[in-house]
């Protein structure tokens, strides 16, 4: 996310997301380091972007999915967190990121 440090070197980072047959690149997915002050200490963020023509179809669910199965089961990351504003709430949900309570 913007503002936020490199961290390939944690071995994660953001992910270009394409669709073979529709287009090269949507956006992109992944965790990052949050790289500001928060109240819950370090911690590891999912997030995606996405161009304004490919929301609605599923790909940020998916993609945001397959980041954070990656992060538990690949990287044994505890908790990742997720920034949504209002109108993301519903992929965070449906990723299973929305809410106060842990996984």
């Amino acid at each position: 996310m913007p503002g936020a440090p490199p961290t390939w070197s944690n071995g994660f980072g953001l992910w270009a997301v394409e669709a073979p047959g529709i287009a090269p690149f949507l956006g992109f997915v992944g965790l990052v380091v949050v790289g500001f002050e928060v109240h819950f200490a370090r911690c590891v963020e999912v997030g995606w972007r996405l161009a304004r023509e490919h929301w609605g179809h599923g790909y940020a669910t998916e993609a945001g999915r397959a980041a954070l199965e990656f992060g538990f089961e690949r990287l044994g990351l505890e908790e990742i967190v997720a920034f949504t504003v209002p109108r993301q709430r519903c992929v965070a949900a449906r990723d299973g990121a929305a809410g106060d309570a842990p996984r």
